[in-house]
């Protein structure tokens, strides 16, 4: 060890004597020659390879890091030289060197050699048949020097053959033989295996040669003969040949190192032109395009692979013959001779290689770079450049059209992607939620956005007529009042309608953007009053643009789509429209004042017109007379008043003077009062003019002091609620206090048109090629295993968030996990089922990677290793393996993880409180999930239901033991389906499960009645009993039971055709709590024992009878049911074809409390077992109660039912939700109009039906569906298979009322084209889908089917004879979630598209037979 003088801590490093120690002159300390810290092979146990003189082997024939790190016994670098002669342990050190050689030889080799026999390998030889051959022996812990006794291993046919003498170990050879084997190889002839003679008294030569035993079959001659080691001989012939190309491609290497060398000592320099004709050269050797090839090949190659690789790499017989039979491995040797030297080749010299590599001859020019080639093992460079590119991945990934709107710090930045309903637009700006937007009421949300990188690309529809707008409160930085303040605006604008208007996008109290009446963009910006307007182009309506306007102080920029549009110097612009401005009101004041003049100047004239016109009419004349007296008088009174009038000369007016006078006064007040109105007028004009001017500086002022308007301009006195409306689509919306620069600009426009996909697509493969060659150099570490898992599942999280993507990123996760289980490299398995995201998608990826590491190492998982098993508790619910309908594959993987996990005593508890340890017992990989899913939901122990989750069919008897030993307290136990448990394990668990109160053994074929005398005994407590399918049981059995279980009230014997009438008179006096008796198909029961069981039963709690085909029931019993048991709310007696309508009316009189019946195939009832019979029943409550509580009503298959009868289902059933009306042909349009209207009194109906079957009434036309429609809306479930009138038109009428429709039958609808499913398309979400049997159906119209419904879950397509591939295609493309397709009889659709949709669907149930059988009903198509 070497112990710094700072370092408090030793640190050991383990290598040969030859290391070296220094000390730097900062005080760190330096180590050197670590040339020889691996030991070495043993020399004397590797007879395989070349001897050296003196056994210098021990200096560089050194032992792999892989095998030194596996091998049990530490081992030391000096053992096999001196310098531990002296050492107390010396002998030991040579022991276990000699132990660790001899299993390299002896066991790991031959293991690898047995391993590469049955390796999986592709056809392509210039791929090396898909084996990375030093890639594998390096992860083996095998130096490539041992090519050659690998090679030998393998098996291969002797040159020459021989003949076989009966009873006799010798073999006569026609050639040499002892050149190609020695004594004691494995042989093979005739299919016998056989090794030869170690007895060196045996004869061994070119003649003959001895086996180990006699040969005992016929004597024959010209036999082959074939040599090898491996148990496996399948891989032979390839491996052979890849293991010689890779020894000719070394050999070649060694042998231009050795040229090169030359060249330079001999020229005393280093040219480059020597250097690639010499390259060129052997290059052409490789192919045979050199006049010396087959020489070289047979003396100089052929000595410098044996020298290399031992005398065991290449026969002697090979010599002359081996470049030839290579020949089609020359591709491979040129790639690899070029790879190890540094070799760059032209593309054109490679693609002419690969097209015809046989004697291809190369030139100098072929080479682009001729090397050198740094060679290394440290992983250090490799893993700095990945990690590199995976970060500028990840970066590009997640850097979407948000992330770089917000790196730009807006002020203000509205997505506008909220969802309906929402009242507020989130700010993501750096004025945060304070500045969010507030949407007017009528605004529509989830519009399709143009920005392809933004995961919801969402928008707003602004309507103009309904003044949608969004508004948010001031904010002074949106606003700045100094005009040399930077900002900028920018908005995704779509206009849609409102045309010759402004239509304002967004507004600020310094600018706004808009769509000018007449029709082109603008950018205004306001400033000291006036406006400044920035024209665009025209408006492209419909049409989604990228708009933005920009401020630096001095000038305005106007871009639209990220190209400069116009801008405008604004200091020069807003001085110039100032002073027109100013100018303009001086001018508007000048003009009022001479126009004011004038009309002064005018008013004389204008009064003395006025005047005459007065006076020339009477009342103008009356004026005057009155005026002119009134002048008479006074002056007379002056006159009289005046005692010196005469003196004063003063005398009394004339008449005629006054009138003059009285015409002068009128003209003269005329005048003054026309000038008055004038002078008025123009005040208030002026005022008006200057009230104008000051409510447009006032107005100016106030945009200062405006909150950002969206949708409209600002409120203002004049307009409150705003005004210029948007007509179309808004998003993304930022308004900025700096100015943005042209390239930010672009930038904008270019991250939201353009998909962040390709390049972080680029990013993640240049990363996962680095992360390879990383993991070459290091395969083991954890550091570059975690990395590289988590490129790729990062890219898998862009590719879930990306589903339009072609799923790439899956695909390469594939192939690393092909790259990883190459070279079993579990840790990096385990590091991908670590990082894969948490979705359903990647469960197939992680079941891959779980069963490979299985197959490695079946004991990885543990508590304590590199993939904890805490860690794989969890993986069953990240992928959602236990998901009910996951294929049998995820189940078992499910299982098999569960089991591993809580074998973990510390986890046995993982899932919950239930100590779990048991279930490692259990063979039924679905009852392991269903009891860890079940104790994981923390549901009541005491319920043992193990179909709720999963198919349980594979429980065996074992399992039941073990699942009821460990639920002794359980109260219901459901193993339906189980076909393989018997009566043993069910009696067995009912003495285990004595508080038992419910058991369902529906489909358990292999019970008998004799299980009941297990219950009988255990169980008697139980309540429920369902023993559907149990074909078995019988009265015998049935019987004894009963009293021992008096209080069971549901009895299920469906299907259990041994029932008798004699169970039926026994059963209703024992069981006095009977509520349900299901009786479906036994057909042995008749009306003595039905009418027996009506009159003992207690009627006060019996609710439910099914009595499906049980035939021989006639009129007489169904009237003993009707007539006691009144509380039924459940009756099935489909297919008792011998009821009548006695039958049927006694029913529906009598049973008032039904809510659920079922007459299907009952072909002699009539309309009027739905109508009262007022004439045999007269009882009023009967006409009032009368079916008034049916929900569920089937009558398929009643063949004389009409429309009558479906109006009297329609006046009495008011409630019903479920009506089936298939195949009652009578039945025309007028029967629709019944069920949406009450016949008698019209009152509605049909609001409450969810699910409705009209199948095969094939007189109904587009008439009915338009009728259904209008008032069944909320339809969920309709069929309308056979309605062979039924057309386009009718289908869009029903979808366009009937959105609710999710599961849709239209098979058999002769007259429906493509049309009809595009309107499905338009209007519906469809999850069942039946559109067989319709020969209009195109690929046109699948794909829409495809495109538009893909959470469709069941298709039928059978007999649809213009379906072809690709709508095969177009379904597995988009129909992710599709669980069944029917697709019989399909003639233009190969069952190879069939296949391959069903191994890409692993979940998808695929029927191409006609007598395949349907998972969930058992039904044949």
């Amino acid at each position: 060890f070497v112990k710094g003088e700072n370092d408090m801590n030793a640190k050991e490093v383990y290598s040969s004597v030859d290391i070296r120690g220094f000390k730097g002159k900062e005080q760190n300390f330096f180590l050197l020659n670590f040339w020889r810290g691996m030991p070495s092979e043993n020399p004397k146990l590797t007879p395989h390879l070349p001897s050296v003189p003196r056994g210098n082997s021990i200096f560089y024939r050194l032992l792999r890091p892989e095998f030194v790190k596996t091998h049990p016994t530490p081992l030391s670098p000096n053992a096999n030289t001196r310098v531990t002669e002296e050492a107390k342990d010396w002998i030991k050190q040579l022991d276990d060197n000699e132990i660790a050689t001899q299993s390299l030889v002896n066991e790991v080799i031959p293991d690898f050699a047995d391993e590469l026999s049955i390796k999986h390998m592709n056809t392509d030889p210039n791929d090396g048949f898909g084996v990375d051959i030093t890639a594998d022996m390096h992860r083996n812990g095998i130096n490539v020097r041992h090519m050659g006794v690998v090679r030998q291993r393998f098996w291969r046919k002797l040159r020459g053959t021989c003949s076989m003498i009966f009873h006799s170990r010798k073999v006569i050879t026609n050639r040499d033989f002892s050149t190609q084997i020695a004594r004691g190889d494995k042989v093979k002839v005739l299919g016998q295996i056989y090794h030869i003679s170690k007895n060196p008294e045996d004869k061994f030569d070119a003649t003959a040669i001895y086996l180990d035993r006699n040969y005992e079959d016929d004597s024959r001659n010209f036999i082959d003969m074939f040599a090898g080691e491996v148990e496996e001989e399948g891989n032979s012939e390839q491996i052979r040949e890849l293991l010689l190309a890779e020894m000719v491609a070394r050999t070649m290497k060694n042998l231009l190192r050795l040229y090169l060398r030359h060249a330079a000592m001999t020229m005393k320099i280093s040219v480059a032109n020597i250097q690639v004709t010499l390259m060129t050269e052997f290059l052409n050797i490789i192919t045979g395009a050199n006049v010396h090839s087959d020489k070289f090949w047979s003396d100089q190659l052929y000595m410098g692979i044996v020298n290399r690789f031992g005398s065991c790499a290449i026969a002697e017989s090979e010599r002359k013959t081996y470049r030839v039979e290579m020949r089609h491995m020359i591709v491979y040797m040129i790639k690899r001779f070029t790879d190890m030297f540094g070799i760059q080749l032209t593309n054109d010299a490679i693609s002419q290689l690969y097209a015809t590599p046989n004697l291809f001859r190369f030139v100098p020019q072929d080479i682009n770079k001729p090397g050198p080639r740094v060679k290394h093992n440290i992983a250090d460079v490799e893993f700095a450049d990945a990690v590199l590119l995976s970060y500028r991945a990840d970066r590009t990934r997640s850097f979407d059209y948000q992330n770089l709107i917000v790196n730009h710090n807006p002020f203000i930045y509205w997505k506008l992607s909220e969802r309906m309903g929402s009242r507020v637009a989130h700010n993501y700006g750096k004025g945060s939620m304070p500045f969010s937007g507030y949407f007017s009421a009528r605004c529509e949300f989830e519009g399709t956005g143009p920005v392809k990188n933004d995961d919801l690309n969402r928008c707003v529809k602004f309507d103009a007529g309904q003044k949608c707008k969004i508004d948010t409160k001031y904010a002074r930085e949106l606003c700045p009042t100094d005009v040399f303040e930077h900002f900028s605006i920018e908005a995704w604008a779509s206009v849609s309608g409102a045309e010759g208007t402004n239509r304002v996008v967004m507004m600020t109290g310094r600018a706004s953007l808009l769509a000018s009446r007449e029709e082109t963009w603008c950018f205004v910006i306001y400033e000291q009053g006036v406006e400044v307007v920035i024209e665009g182009p025209k408006i492209d309506y419909n049409n989604f643009h990228h708009l933005v306007g920009t401020y630096d102080g001095t000038v305005a920029s106007f871009y639209i789509d990220g190209s400069l549009v116009r801008e405008l110097e604004l200091r020069p612009e807003v001085t110039m429209r100032t002073t027109a401005v100013q100018m303009e009101r001086q001018e508007a004041l000048k003009d009022l004042n001479e126009r004011e003049k004038e009309v002064r100047d005018t008013c004389k004239a204008k009064s003395e017109d006025q005047a005459v016109k007065f006076l020339t009419t009477k009342e103008g004349r009356n004026l005057i007379r009155q005026n002119a007296i009134k002048i008479v008088e006074h002056s007379e009174f002056r006159v009289k008043m005046d005692k010196k009038a005469a003196e004063k000369g003063m005398v009394r007016i004339s008449k005629k003077d006054a009138q003059a006078q009285a015409i002068k006064d009128y003209k003269e007040e005329l005048y003054m009062k026309n000038v008055q109105s004038a002078s008025e007028e123009y005040r208030k004009l002026k005022e008006e003019l200057e009230d104008q001017n000051t409510k447009d500086d006032e107005y100016a002022r106030e945009l200062l002091s405006k909150a950002m308007c969206v949708g409209s301009s600002v409120s203002s006195r004049r307009s409150k609620d705003g005004r210029n409306f948007f007509d179309g689509f808004l998003c993304h919306i930022a308004a900025y206090t700096r100015c943005l620069t042209a390239d930010h600009v672009r930038e904008h426009c270019h991250a939201a048109t353009q998909s962040r996909q390709p390049q972080a697509d680029r990013l993640y493969s240049l990363a996962a090629i680095k992360f390879q060659r990383a993991l070459k150099l290091a395969p083991d570490d954890p550091v570059v295993l975690k990395k590289y898992a988590q490129n790729l599942c990062n890219y898998l999280d862009f590719d879930v968030a990306d589903r339009s993507g072609d799923r790439k990123s899956k695909r390469k996760v594939n192939k690393a996990i092909k790259e990883f289980s190459k070279y079993h490299n579990c840790d990096g398995l385990a590091e991908i089922l670590r990082r894969l995201p948490s979705d359903p998608e990647y469960a197939d990826l992680a079941c891959e990677c779980y069963t490979n590491i299985l197959q490695f190492a079946p004991n990885y998982f543990k508590f304590d290793s590199y993939f904890t098993l805490k860690e794989l508790s969890v993986v069953p619910f990240k992928f959602s393996l236990t998901d009910v309908g996951s294929d049998l594959l995820k189940v078992s993987i499910a299982a098999d993880m569960f089991r591993k996990v809580v074998g973990e005593l510390s986890l046995a508890t993982a899932y919950g409180e239930e100590n779990l340890k048991w279930i490692q017992r259990l063979e039924s990989d679905a009852a392991v999930v269903s009891i860890v899913v079940k104790a994981q939901s923390d549901a009541d122990a005491r319920i043992v239901d193990l179909t709720l989750y999963h198919d349980c069919s594979d429980l065996t008897d074992s399992d039941l033991a073990n699942i009821a030993d460990a639920h002794r307290l359980a109260l219901v136990l459901n193993i339906k389906g189980a076909k393989e448990i018997t009566d043993k394990s069910l009696i067995a668990s009912a003495r285990c499960c004595s508080s038992l109160q419910a058991l369902t053994i529906d489909g358990c074929e292999g019970v008998t009645g004799k299980a009941l005398d297990g219950l009988k005994q255990f169980t008697p407590n139980l309540k429920l009993l369902s023993c559907q399918q149990c074909k078995f049981i019988d009265d015998s059995y049935l019987l004894p039971m009963l009293p021992f279980t008096p209080q069971l009230c549901v009895l299920n014997l469906n299907n259990c055709d041994l029932v008798t009438d004699n169970f039926l008179k026994v059963v209703g006096v024992q069981l006095r709590h009977l509520e349900l008796l299901h009786l479906a198909f036994c057909t042995s029961i008749t009306d003595e024992g039905l009418y027996q069981f009506a009159v003992t039963v207690n009627t006060t709690s019996f609710t439910s009878l099914d009595l499906t085909c049980c035939r021989s029931i006639t009129d007489d019993a169904l009237v003993g049911i009707a007539e006691k048991c009144k509380a039924l709310k459940y009756l099935n007696i489909c297919g008792v074809n011998r009821c009548t309508e006695i039958g049927g009316k006694a029913i529906t009189h009598n049973c008032w409390d039904l809510e659920y019946l079922n007459m299907e195939d009952l072909d002699l009832i009539t309309d009027n077992v739905f109508h009262f019979d007022s004439i045999n029943d007269g009882r009023r409550a009967v006409d009032q109660h009368m079916l008034t509580k049916i929900i569920d009503l089937n009558v398929s298959e009643c063949a004389r039912l009409t429309d009558k009868g479906v109006g009297g289902i329609s006046q009495r059933c008011a409630n019903i939700e479920i009506l089936n009306l298939s195949g009652c042909a009578l039945l025309t349009d007028d029967c629709c109009q019944s069920l949406v209207r009450e016949p008698r009194t019209g009152m509605p109906r049909g609001e409450k039906l969810r699910k409705l079957k009209l199948g095969y009434c094939m007189q109904l036309t587009d008439r009915s569906i338009e009728i259904l429609s209008k008032r069944c809306v909320k339809l969920h479930t309709l069929d309308l298979s056979g309605l062979v009138h039924l057309t386009d038109p009718g289908i869009r009428k029903l979808v366009m009322h009937c959105k609710s429709i999710q599961n849709l039958c239209l098979a058999r609808c002769k007259r429906l084209t493509d049309k009809a499913l595009c309107n499905l398309a338009d209007y519906l979400w469809i999850e069942e889908l039946d559109i067989s049997n319709s020969n209009k159906f195109t690929d046109e119209g699948l794909d829409v089917v495809s495109m538009e419904f893909t959470g469709l879950i069941k298709l039928n397509i059978s007999n649809c004879d213009k379906i072809t591939n690709r709508g095969i295609v177009s379904l597995g493309r988009h129909c992710l979630g599709l669980k069944q397709l029917q697709a019989v009889n399909l003639p233009n659709v190969s069952r190879e598209s069939l296949e391959e949709l069903k191994s890409d669907k692993g979940h998808c149930k695929v029927v191409m037979d006609e007598n395949e059988v349907l998972p969930e009903d058992g039904n044949k198509l």
